[in-house]
């Protein structure tokens, strides 16, 4: 069982493996994306918003203390806009972990599809 994505906690939304898999595939997609624009300087709103969309579809496939981080760090640079500084210097420790749980997203729809 993979500790960062919880199918069990994914199967009470979509109780089908294929609706499972296209979930987690935009899931992977969106993800990319997100890390992506993470990477790049962001001002405080548009920062806000990724942090937003990001927590808001983990919240379907992962409780794992990386979800936890992103929750905090929305709630931070939702009420401080000050906090994009603190963001940019904390999003090196974080960054690791999200890619962590896009490669188990991966490594579970490899699975699926080799079926």
């Amino acid at each position: 069982m993979n500790q960062l994505l919880d199918i069990e906690l994914l199967s009470g939304f979509a109780p089908d493996a294929s609706d499972q898999a296209e979930l987690l595939q935009t899931m992977l997609e969106s993800l990319t994306q997100d890390i992506e624009q993470l990477d790049q300087p962001l001002d405080a709103a548009e920062l806000h918003r990724v942090l937003h969309t990001i927590k808001g579809y983990l919240c379907y496939a992962t409780r794992a203390p990386v979800w936890q981080s992103v929750s905090d760090w929305c709630e931070r640079t939702r009420t401080d806009p000050a906090q994009c500084a603190a963001f940019a210097q904390a999003w090196p420790s974080l960054k690791p972990s999200l890619m962590e749980l896009r490669q188990a997203i991966h490594a579970w729809l490899s699975s699926y599809h080799s079926r």
